[in-house]
């Protein structure tokens, strides 16, 4: 039997605005990628809704914000899920509703079904912030193979939803990568539940409880027989007396041992759990760090704008540098002038005309419309006394009449102006010839005036567009990981003292442990010869004499059975590193540092009152055999999605559920996450792979990268893959969907 997701269709969930979502598959690998709150992980929430009526979202713990699987009924949280802008246009007393549609096609042998399974959560807006929840509609539809058309059905929700993932597998094939720690149990009691649910071990443990059953219930058919015995000696009866005591002194050291085992499990699942917190808690000050150095890049790049600004404003007051072009606008440093001297001269043209009262009017419009750059008296005496007679400056001929003006009244006219008296015109005439000279001489700097201007103009866009850019690298960080208040709660300065504390702890109860295991052995020894010395000297009663043969063929039986058990459990860590190795080698192909590395299954073995008690180590292991401790990066991450995918390779050679992973690849390098698609493209188990991840965008071209590029030509030549981009709408209003490649 397999299954393969046809499309999914979030409604009014989270960001998805409205009933009309669908995203369709192929049957191969889909990539959906997108920026910051294109629905991602939200996305991935409608999967895990669909699957068991639970999401994962940021809730607040005392003072942190912490994620945790929650129910999406659970009305504390419901406004979180339901989108914003939808719940905001409901009236006062309208019923709407959000949830998740999901068609899949389940094929076996002999058919081959589509369902469409719809989990709709309906409520009653009261105000804004109030609701109560009228229905949880749980629905499943047959699709109907020739008319294509969804029928009701009467199969069970939970029934139909176990064909796509059966709920053994499920912590295998949807998987959430950002929260590492909320991923496929790997260690602990959750790696072993796993494992007893993928192997013969929990068939094996239902027969040892059996034997256990069969053995206390011997154990105390013989007691009660011995008790009842007439014909024992004094001595034997004595010897009786001893052994029964003997007997409720191992059933209570076996009962504390079982207590303190329980105690001890639970205080090694807690230092895995602090070792996991505290691993969090050390990327949490590497992103305080890395938004800390964005907050400082930010503020360093406003230091520099506020530099040169006040640089440009110094230059202007600097006597090594100063041109008077600078304070002009340079566009209009030309026409300022020229519009200066243009009203200086019309002023001593005003002057000189009210000094010659025997000008006619004629005469003074002439004179108001000559050009600016006024002819000296000597140079018009030299031009009219020419016998060519030509104007010097338009070469025509000159008249008698044109003769007249300029000796009459030209040359007297500019004659008073350099040979004058007047207070008035002189002054006039200084102003301008001054203003003359600073324009002569600001022009002469006027060109490096404005490079210096346009090159400082140039310099402070730039790094104003350096600060926006900046500052959108910084909401995208925050909206990936929280602001620096949200990462700084999230740092436990007192988790290691908890560390040490439960270590201690943990050390102490093993000792005990380990005293209290070689009292036990020594008591059974002593109720074993006591049992001989009885039996030795009953040799006449029979029936003494069976329930001590049966009591030892348990005993032999338990003791088989913890063999085959040993055996099993060594034979599945040996079979798991290597297929959890050879994925860990072809996921780190491209690093070559990783080249000889090799996961290591460790089985722990440890005696626990009348048996053996079972537990593993996964750990990463370097071609000189030890044992690598370190934590995070890409080698950290690809280890448990390499037992992941070992475990999956263990359980069937062609596994057929759907394989879901929200951001499996956000801590590794470049190289690795191109090898990550690789393998899960060429995958001979993984059949249909929907893989979500934000790590091919471009956040600020808003374009795919050159990552996602190369992914691109990887699936390109697959029939039966998508390439799809997830775009969010503005203010809240959905998403789009844009398929760059789409294959069924």
């Amino acid at each position: 039997m397999s299954s393969v997701i046809r499309h999914i269709n979030p409604i009014n969930w989270f960001n998805y605005k409205g009933s009309d979502n669908h995203i369709y598959f192929s049957s191969g690998t889909n990539v959906l990628v997108g920026t910051n709150n294109a629905g991602k992980t939200k996305l991935h929430n409608a999967f895990r809704f669909l699957l068991s009526d639970r999401v994962i979202i940021k809730v607040k713990v005392s003072d942190d914000k912490v994620y945790q699987e929650i129910k999406a009924d659970n009305e504390k949280y419901t406004l979180e899920i339901f989108n914003e802008s939808a719940y905001s246009e409901l009236k006062i007393n309208d019923i709407g509703s959000f949830g998740v549609e999901l068609c899949f096609t389940k094929k076996s042998s002999t058919e081959e079904k589509n369902y469409i399974v719809k989990k709709i959560i309906k409520l009653r807006k009261i105000s804004d912030s109030k609701f109560e929840i009228t229905e949880n509609f749980r629905q499943v539809y047959s699709v109907d193979p020739r008319t294509k058309k969804p029928r009701r059905t009467s199969e069970k929700v939970d029934d139909i939803v176990n064909f796509l993932i059966t709920p053994m597998y499920r912590k295998f094939f949807l998987v959430e990568g950002e929260q590492m720690g909320m991923m496929t149990p790997l260690q602990g009691e959750g790696l072993k539940t796993t494992i007893k649910n993928l192997t013969s071990i929990n068939t094996i443990d239902k027969v040892v409880d059996v034997v256990d059953s069969l053995q206390k219930k011997v154990d105390s058919d013989i007691k009660k027989y011995e008790s009842q015995l007439d014909s024992l000696s004094e001595a034997d009866k004595l010897l009786m007396t001893q052994k029964h005591a003997k007997e409720n002194e191992l059933k209570e050291l076996g009962e504390l041992i079982e207590s303190d085992d329980t105690l001890r499990q639970e205080l090694e699942d807690n230092i895995s759990n602090i070792r996991v917190k505290n691993d969090e808690s050390k990327d949490k000050k590497l992103l305080l760090s890395d938004l800390e150095g964005l907050l400082n890049d930010k503020k360093n790049i406003e230091e520099r704008i506020d530099y040169n600004y006040r640089d440009f404003i110094d230059s202007l007051t600097d006597s090594k540098s100063f041109y008077i072009s600078k304070i002009f606008d340079e566009n209009h440093v030309n026409d300022d002038f020229e519009k200066i001297d243009k009203n200086f001269a019309g002023f001593l043209k005003e002057r000189r005309i009210e000094l010659e009262k025997n000008i006619s009017e004629e005469d003074q419009l002439i004179l108001q419309k000559l050009v600016k750059t006024e002819p000296h008296p000597d140079i018009l005496k030299e031009m009219i006394e020419d016998h060519v007679k030509k104007c010097y400056i338009c070469k025509s001929n000159l008249g008698k009449e044109n003769v007249d003006f300029i000796k009459n009244v030209l040359i007297p006219h500019y004659e008073m102006s350099y040979d004058n008296d007047d207070y008035e015109l002189n002054l006039l005439s200084s102003i301008k010839d001054s203003i003359k000279i600073i324009f002569h001489e600001a022009r002469q700097e006027y060109s490096s005036d404005e490079h210096f201007i346009s090159e400082a103009k140039e310099r402070i866009a730039d790094l104003t567009q350096e600060k926006i850019d900046k500052q959108k690298e910084i909401d995208d960080f925050i909206g990936t990981h929280g602001d620096k208040d949200d990462l700084d709660r999230a740092i436990d300065v007192n988790i290691l003292d908890q560390f040490a504390s439960d270590n201690l702890d943990l050390g102490k109860l093993k000792s005990e442990l380990a005293i209290n295991n070689k009292a036990l052995k020594a008591l059974k020894t002593e109720i074993k010869d006591l049992s001989e010395k009885l039996e030795k000297n009953n040799k006449s009663d029979n029936k003494l004499e069976s329930y001590n043969n049966l009591n030892d063929f348990i005993t032999d039986l338990d003791v088989y059975f913890e063999k085959i058990k040993e055996n099993v459990y060594d034979d599945f860590a040996l079979s798991l590193q290597e297929k959890a190795s050879l994925r860990f080698k072809k996921l780190m192909r491209n690093n070559p540092t990783t080249k000889n590395h090799k996961l290591i299954v460790k089985v722990d073995k440890r005696d626990i009152g009348y048996r053996k008690k079972y537990s593993f180590e996964i750990y990463l292991q370097n071609k000189r055999g030890k044992k690598l401790t370190q934590e995070g990066g890409a080698s950290s991450t690809l280890e448990t999605l390499s037992v992941v995918f070992g475990l999956i390779d263990y359980a069937n050679k062609k596994q057929t559920f759907p394989f879901i992973a929200d951001a499996p690849i956000s801590r590794l390098t470049p190289d690795t996450k191109e090898s990550f698609f690789e393998t899960i493209i060429d995958d001979e188990i993984l059949s249909q792979n929907i893989i979500i991840v934000m790590d091919l965008w471009d956040n600020k071209k808003n374009n795919i990268n050159e990552l996602a590029k190369d992914v691109l030509k990887l699936i390109e030549p697959k029939s039966d893959s998508s390439f799809i981009i997830l775009k969010p709408k503005e203010n809240n209003m959905g998403v789009e969907f844009n398929y760059l490649k789409n294959g069924k």
